[in-house]
């Protein structure tokens, strides 16, 4: 059984590869859409209460007809449980009256001073017999402080602009559920008492919603952790917003909101987060930015706040054909491992299968987040999925280490929050990408196969000794050998090395003490593939036939399983999943049909999986990954029962390991470079490729940097740039003969802001492409042999900071 740990967070700053994903959901219904509204925004706001509380203790109260002190009420709001009711200044409405003894509030806080919410309304309140506090300032910036003073900003602030509404009202739902306080302040400088504030809070970030246009680079530097969120405009900013959290979201609902006047949006906001839900800005008519998201997303009910005359109704049309509801038919459950005394991190999404079939992660709250790891234990915990009735189980053993938590044996492995592997690029050399880093250390130049990770040791066959099997620390120093004898096979668990060794004279099974002492011989088999599940050894045997055997780690009970020719074994409960050949293996190799199957573990129940024609498979969370060549060696996964069969690419590929919600793997066909995936085959990435700095100044053909593209197919190369203000990058590259050159763009500060472009030696563009609005770009242009410009810029230059890109870029001869 190959393990699994599906906690971990992988630090990898690569660039988004839409070129070998496969489609998503082909068909679906329209999702339920509600209208929240009345004949003007104080009506309208009361429906937004009367949608959402039948009772309220508490009650929030800002004005109606100017802003900036209310873009702050949200996260109050919800702290208090309360919804915002809307005034105009100087005295509350009949309706409004009737409302609040309707829900029998006790407390209202309002929001401003008295030029904003007058004294007569506190009057009113007082002959209702309802308390009342009020959070006001000298200014719009002073009161945002004066309300995050009755929040804590554990999970970060959000820093907006007080001169303008959208950005706050983009991050206004999130905040409140988050609990962030939201800070206002001006373009140029965060006020005083902002950082006065902020002084002594200890804030892990800092969310400034809105370009340098909006919030200069002065008012980044005043804050602690600052993260820019931004786009072209506010239609942009706000989808920024919504990807940045759409792991905190609920992705059932959402709300759509004006984003040319602000009452609506904010009326709610307190709603949309007692949902768990976004708002989402639009437009008339709806902007290719925003319709592009809601393509994405699987709505099952969407609530427009507002009459017609705030989102008429070609908007609303709009939104009904863009967005396609596919019900969830299941949601995978999760088994993991934790080592003793680990600090355990809750998986944050689990893979959801649709009505049409397609896959996709989505988010999963717990009923715990707490688990013990002083000692060994087993635990289940129960998690719900948003649009999904059954609840999901997530079964977490505890136990010790007794081998790396997955990718033993194989070349990829993630152990204590590093991930170490071997590249062919440079004859199977060990490297490590350390926790937090993107950077991939060389620890060893051997060439090696056959990782193992134990207690703090890499067991290997070194290839450069014959295959014998050594030993090193995690850094690669400490190299020692194990056993003095080639090998063909190893696997390590606990304190023995497993494996096999073949010669012309002697072939066998042995194990050995992991400080090789005690070396025992278990069989006289030997095989290349072998599994250890619950003290039982699962291998094929070399010696007959490729037969499936088992036996005890102690090499008793020695039992033939299945007859076919084999060549994959892997154990899951009570399961043994293999591929084979149907008959005798008659030497035609890669001409032979092999199929899928599984039988139990005592070599009953046989059954055949699928028909495909199989090579390579990979066992996890109930799902099976192959390179299927009856469709050209394409990746396919499929559940163990043999359902919801899916391609995950496009071309031939084969999976090396996975790990958390990653597959690693090698397009074959691409020198065997590595990439990965999300399980549901969102995110395809390069894996790490070698990253070089862009080198200023590189602002004119004559002082471009050159980029050494490299020559060999699917090879690459990742460069990490910044456009400062007014900025222009120039690279400069030159193909050997006749190739198709790729570029691929990243850099979600810059969203839209961007342009790549291809010029001939003279400076005269040949291809030209701006980003998207989350700050990609990918293009693909064949070229002939000569001198090449590669151009990095902005049309909007002026308006920069200092923004960070990823650039990858490779050759390839055309598919």
């Amino acid at each position: 059984m190959r393990k699994s740990k599906v906690s971990l967070l992988l630090c990898l700053f690569t660039v988004l590869l839409l070129t070998f994903m496969s489609a998503g959901k082909v068909s679906a219904d329209s999702p339920n859409v509600n209208r929240i509204f009345g004949i003007d925004r104080y009506e309208t706001n009361l429906s937004v209460v009367k949608n959402g509380w039948s009772e309220a203790e508490n009650v929030v109260i800002a004005n109606g007809e100017n802003y900036p002190d209310a873009l702050c009420a949200a996260p109050l709001a919800k702290a208090k449980n309360a919804p915002i009711i809307l005034s105009s200044k100087d005295q509350l409405s009949n309706p409004v009256l009737d409302e609040l003894i309707k829900l029998k509030t006790k407390n209202v806080y309002i929001i401003g001073g008295t030029g904003v919410i007058s004294t007569h309304i506190e009057e009113q309140l007082k002959s209702l017999e309802i308390n009342c506090t009020r959070f006001a300032g000298q200014d719009r910036f002073e009161t945002s402080v004066k309300v995050a003073e009755q929040l804590n900003s554990e999970n970060g602030i959000a820093v907006a602009s007080g001169e303008n509404f959208p950005d706050a009202l983009s991050i206004a739902p999130i905040a409140a559920k988050l609990g962030m306080p939201i800070l206002l302040s001006s373009r140029t400088s965060l006020s005083q008492s902002a950082k006065n504030y902020l002084q002594d809070k200890n804030v892990p970030v800092s969310y400034i919603i809105g370009g340098v246009g909006v919030l200069n680079a002065n008012v980044k530097a005043s804050l602690k952790n600052p993260k820019r969120l931004s786009g072209m405009d506010r239609y942009e900013t706000n989808i920024r917003i919504l990807r940045e959290f759409e792991d905190s979201l609920d992705l059932n609902s959402a709300f759509i909101a004006s984003a040319n006047d602000f009452p609506d949006a904010l009326s709610g906001s307190v709603l949309a987060s007692n949902y768990s839900s976004s708002i989402i800005l639009v437009d008339k008519p709806l902007l290719q930015v925003t319709s592009d998201y809601l393509k994405e997303q699987n709505y099952k009910t969407v609530n427009i706040l507002g009459g017609i005359g705030a989102v008429n109704s070609l908007t609303e049309n709009s939104i009904k054909s863009v967005i396609k509801y596919t019900p969830i038919t299941k949601v995978d459950n999760i088994s993991d491992v934790a080592f003793i005394n680990e600090e355990y991190h809750f998986p944050t999404t689990a893979l959801a299968t649709y009505e049409d079939s397609s896959t996709k992660l989505v988010p999963v709250k717990w009923s715990s987040n707490y688990v013990d790891t002083s000692k060994p234990s087993s635990y289940t915990f129960e998690g719900t999925v948003s649009g999904y009735p059954q609840k999901i189980t997530m079964t977490l053993k505890v136990e010790e280490e007794n081998g790396s938590i997955n990718g033993n044996g194989g070349n990829i492995i993630y152990y204590k929050g590093s991930i170490y592997f071997s590249s062919s690029k440079n004859r199977n050399a060990v490297y490590r990408i350390k926790s937090g880093s993107s950077e991939a250390e060389i620890i060893s130049n051997e060439s090696i196969a056959d990782i193992n990770i134990v207690n703090n040791y890499i067991y290997y066959r070194n290839m450069n000794d014959q295959s014998k099997i050594y030993r090193m620390d995690l850094d690669g120093s400490n190299k020692t050998k194990i056993v003095d004898e080639p090998t063909e096979n190893i696997v390590v668990i606990g304190d023995w090395i497993y494996y096999s060794y073949y010669s012309q004279s002697d072939s066998g099974m042995c194990k050995v003490k992991t400080d090789g002492s005690n070396k025992v011989k278990l069989s006289d088999d030997y095989s290349y593939d072998m599994d250890i599940v619950d003290g039982y050894i699962y291998y094929i045997s070399e010696k007959d036939g490729l037969s499936i055997y088992k036996m005890k780690i102690d090499g008793s009970e020695r039992t033939k399983l299945d007859s076919n020719s084999s060549n994959y074994v892997s154990v899951a409960g009570d399961w043994i999943y293999f591929t084979a050949i149907d008959g005798t293996y008659s030497g035609l190799g890669p001409m032979e049909n092999i199929h899928l199957y599984k039988m139990k573990t005592d070599g009953t129940g046989k059954v055949k999986i699928t028909e495909d024609d199989i090579r390579g498979i990979t066992l996890y969370n109930d799902w099976i990954y192959y390179g299927n060549y009856s469709d050209g060696g394409k990746l396919y996964k499929i559940r163990t029962d043999g359902s919801d069969k899916t391609k995950m690419t496009d071309i031939k590929a084969s999976v090396v390991t996975i790990t958390g919600d990653w597959i690693f793997y090698v397009f074959p066909d691409y020198n065997s470079a590595y990439f990965i995936m999300k399980l549901d085959g969102s995110s395809n990435q390069r894996f790490i490729i070698p990253n070089i700095p862009e080198k200023e100044s590189n602002n004119s053909l004559l002082t471009a940097q050159f980029l050494d593209i490299p020559q060999g197919l699917g090879d690459a190369i990742s460069l990490d740039g910044n456009l400062e203000y007014n900025d222009v990058d120039y690279f400069k590259f030159t193909p050997w003969t006749n190739y198709y050159l790729n570029v691929a763009f990243s850099s979600p500060s810059l969203g839209s802001n961007a342009t790549i472009s291809i010029t001939d030696s003279d400076g005269n563009e040949l291809y030209s492409t701006k980003t998207k609005y989350d700050g990609t770009a990918s293009f693909r242009i064949h070229l002939n042999s000569s001198i090449y410009f590669l151009k990095v810029s902005s049309p909007n230059g002026s308006l920069l900071e200092s923004d960070a890109y990823n650039l990858q870029t490779w050759y390839d001869y055309g598919y």
